[in-house]
């Protein structure tokens, strides 16, 4: 359905989670993003450059080699050779 793409190339480093990468990321400015501590879940990324979670019934998700994550962001520790992609959708299997 078309939409933008952006890439990084990053580093991982030990103990730091995917939410942590995108939150560095965001604090150098390279996307915007806003997230939501949820008691006991975790953390949620909400919004991404602007595109709210919700709208058009579509939300934030992560594929991690091409498959769905199973754990939130913040609970997933990126490992050296990873693709992550974050897509807006309404499905969980592309």
């Amino acid at each position: 359905a078309g939409g933008a793409q952006e890439a990084w190339s990053i580093a991982p480093k030990e103990n730091v989670s995917l939410f942590q990468t995108m939150d560095e990321l965001a604090k150098n400015k390279k996307l915007e993003m806003k997230a939501k501590d949820f008691s006991g879940l975790g953390t949620m990324i909400e919004e991404i450059d602007g595109i709210k979670n919700g709208e058009d019934g579509k939300y934030w998700q992560y594929w991690i080699n091409e498959e769905y994550a199973k754990v939130g962001a913040d609970a997933y520790i990126p490992k050296a050779g990873d693709i992550v992609e974050w897509k807006f959708t309404n499905q969980q299997n592309f």
